[in-house]
């Protein structure tokens, strides 16, 4: 089992027992809230936390989504390179994939990555090959990553892969900060509902700095 389902299961289970403590005190709706947006609102018979779950939903499955999308064309282009440029199977990092999707091959030859690092170097130290061959040993790519596509029209579809990927990634990553957004949106709408119900009893916001100079920001909830 990973570390997150442990973690996972553990948080379900501390929620799980937390719910009768909440369940019942109107104090605890902005919390509620900022668990699960909405809830502190709908418990109160107030209708705009319909619109705070309602967004949560839609935007929790887009996010499971685009993010099982950018994962199925990440796999898709990473196999498609395997069959038409025949790269080394490995983890390799975004930016090896980048390149890959730039030149024909890694070789040095008309369209490949080591022959522009090679022209780079003349260009960079003119006149000095032993700084050139520095540079060239510093950024050529070495023979274990190397790679040449059977035809342009295989990088081109290569491209197109990735493009699908960056673009599922993208907006996963505009979903998760939507669902954030939702959930300190949620809190605060109840805690301005509720500023004239003694909040203050039961919740204080404050900052403290550490002796170490670390400015920190305490929130506590007192029942």
């Amino acid at each position: 089992m990973s570390i997150i389902s442990k973690k996972s299961i553990i948080f379900g289970l501390v929620f799980a027992l937390t719910l009768p403590l909440l369940a019942n005190n109107y104090s605890f709706s902005p919390l509620k809230s900022a668990i699960l947006p909405g809830w502190g609102q709908i418990s109160n018979n107030l209708n705009a936390g319909y619109a705070h779950l309602g967004l949560e939903v839609a935007f929790v499955a887009s996010l499971i989504y685009f993010s099982n999308e950018a994962e199925i064309k990440k796999d898709q282009s990473v196999n498609y390179a395997i069959k038409f440029a025949h790269i080394n199977p490995a983890n390799h990092p975004d930016s090896y994939y980048k390149s890959l999707g730039r030149y024909d091959s890694s070789y040095y030859e008309a369209g490949g990555y080591n022959q522009n690092v090679f022209n780079e170097a003349i260009a960079i130290y003119p006149g000095d090959p032993q700084a050139q061959q520095a540079y060239i040993d510093e950024n050529a790519i070495p023979d274990e990553l190397n790679w040449r596509w059977d035809s342009k029209n295989n990088r081109y579809k290569f491209n197109d892969l990735r493009q699908d990927y960056y673009f599922n990634q993208d907006y996963a990553k505009i979903a998760t900060g939507v669902i954030v957004a939702n959930h300190f949106f949620s809190f605060i709408d109840m805690l301005i509902r509720y500023k004239n119900r003694d909040l203050a009893d039961s919740y204080s916001l404050y900052s403290t700095i550490n002796h170490d100079l670390t400015p920190m920001v305490n929130f506590q909830i007192r029942y």
